[in-house]
């Protein structure tokens, strides 16, 4: 609450105003806005802490993995494709797949049915598939190829 006197012509106090302001309301803004920060850390620290682990477990195995978007960009891969396609992960996130054709042309026999299978993914039924391509590089070798993604969401 604020007191303001008032004065008249002579600066004599005559008579005060107060002036008092609700901030209940504000207050309570401020404690929900604070509980609503708070718990988004947490859950944001939970994200990383999955997207961590998530990363150690992909980055241990030694076969390439790799995931696309709906519009067939890269949005990750693990060090195992980053050793085989020699590239850093910061050069292909965001790249079309067909930018990556001259990589898949030096490792695979068929790059283009590689692309193919990848596409493929993004027509599926729902069932997913099993598909075998041959690798040419490092080592020449059969590989199962496999999606489980299911129908396109809207």
């Amino acid at each position: 609450m604020s007191i303001i006197p008032i004065v008249d012509e002579n600066s004599e106090i005559t008579r005060f105003i107060a002036i008092k302001r609700d901030i209940t309301a504000r207050k309570n803004a401020e404690e929900a806005l604070t509980a609503t920060l708070r718990r988004l850390e947490e859950q944001y620290q939970a994200v990383e802490k999955a997207r961590s682990e998530t990363r150690a477990i992909m980055d241990a195995t030694s076969e390439a993995i790799l995931l696309l978007s709906m519009d067939h960009k890269f949005m990750w891969v693990n060090r195992a494709f980053e050793h085989l396609f020699i590239v850093k992960e910061e050069e292909v996130i965001g790249l079309d797949i067909d930018d990556m054709l001259p990589h898949f042309q030096r490792v695979f026999q068929h790059p283009l049915g590689l692309k193919n299978l990848f596409m493929k993914a993004y027509r599926n039924d729902g069932n997913g598939y099993r598909e075998n391509i041959t690798q040419n590089w490092p080592i020449k070798r059969e590989l199962e190829i496999y999606s489980t993604f299911g129908k396109k969401h809207s």
